[in-house]
């Protein structure tokens, strides 16, 4: 769902640039983007915009376990996932020809790029420095060079001082571009949307759940015990994309809402807790908040950014075994450094395209 929503901004900026978009994808993130591209496409009428198209894409989830477990849970899955990189590059080069693609971005799929001198293409990753233990490091990185020389171009997310990701999108290669931060709430602005003021009667708590199962349900029932020892009003942000609501106390529980209401939510809350997941930071730091970092457990990377948020940011994280018990009330309020956070997006994909 992460790479889905931070390849939005990209998506509509290249249809403001007179492309026509195929996205590429399948599951969840699927129809995430599909239900925003049909409500985009009412607009993209009215204009006499060039329409879109959705395929599904091959690959496969990694799963990930609890504490010591998760390194040979991630390598016994190691020979599946080199075999759906071998698919997605066939199955890239086939969707070329049928479609006549001139230009491809692929975030984070090492297998979706042409055949070499064929079209432009882009990789998208912020972890060119994948977050494995030092002796398997120098193996990593270089196993994400030989990928990444299938494509023309290289862009992090980040501002090229790793202030965002770390040492995650520290580069083991030359020349990447560094295109600043991804987030689908600088895509509302992009799109001419009418910008929310902070809701000044809003919840002050408000929860932004994700990740897989089971954690997903446990940290929502861990932010719903949270919010209710503090008594305050809260919503939390369930992300299930079947929709629905309910009421428990002073709590309200949305399981799916649009981005114009969850960054309204957002500006107005006093005390937002949160995945840290890269997406989510890109988020928050596009929109100027800061939230309390739970990591989603067994997965380094969440573990490795709310340290380093933590340290260079001033963040507050803590495991998902303490939230329930978490007092946000306790939470000293000082000012908090962010990163620059300007979308460059609209500009990005037009000096591409171009």
């Amino acid at each position: 769902m992460g790479h889905a929503t931070r390849t939005w901004p990209l998506i509509l900026a290249a249809r403001a640039a007179g492309a026509q978009v195929t996205v590429a994808s399948r599951g969840t993130a699927a129809a995430w983007l599909q239900e925003r591209m049909k409500a985009a496409d009412v607009d993209g009428e009215e204009q006499g915009q060039p329409a879109w198209s959705f395929v599904e894409k091959p690959g496969t989830e990694i799963r990930y376990a609890h504490g010591r477990r998760t390194l040979p849970t991630i390598a016994l899955q190691m020979p599946a996932f080199l075999s759906s990189i071998a698919k997605e590059r066939a199955w890239t080069k086939d969707i070329i020809g049928q479609r006549g693609i001139t230009h491809v971005v692929s975030d984070n799929c090492y297998g979706a790029h042409p055949p070499k001198g064929t079209v432009p293409s882009a990789l998208i990753s912020h972890q060119v420095s994948p977050p494995v233990p030092t002796i398997a490091r120098g193996v990593a990185r270089a196993q994400v060079r030989r990928w990444a020389a299938h494509f023309s171009e290289v862009w992090i997310p980040d501002t090229g001082e790793g202030a965002m990701a770390g040492h995650l999108s520290v580069p083991p290669f030359l020349h990447p571009r560094f295109i600043g931060p991804l987030s689908r709430f600088s895509a509302l602005d992009d799109a001419h949307a009418p910008i929310e003021e902070p809701a000044s009667d809003g919840p002050p708590l408000v929860g932004m759940v994700s990740g897989p199962e089971p954690q997903r349900s446990l940290m929502e029932t861990a932010l719903l015990e949270c919010f209710q020892r503090d008594g305050r009003p809260a919503v939390i942000f369930s992300g299930r994309p079947e929709g629905g609501e309910r009421q428990s106390g002073a709590v309200r529980i949305l399981h799916h809402a649009d981005d114009h209401h969850i960054r309204r939510a957002l500006l107005g809350a006093s005390c937002i807790i949160c995945r840290s997941g890269y997406t989510s930071l890109m988020d928050l730091a596009t929109l100027g908040v800061q939230a309390v970092l739970v990591p989603t457990p067994g997965q380094p990377e969440q573990q490795y950014l709310a340290r380093h948020w933590a340290q260079r940011w001033g963040w507050h994280h803590l495991p998902q075994a303490e939230l329930s018990s978490f007092r946000p009330r306790d939470l000293a309020e000082t000012p908090v450094r962010l990163p620059a956070a300007a979308s460059q997006a609209q500009q990005l994909m037009r000096d591409w395209l171009a």
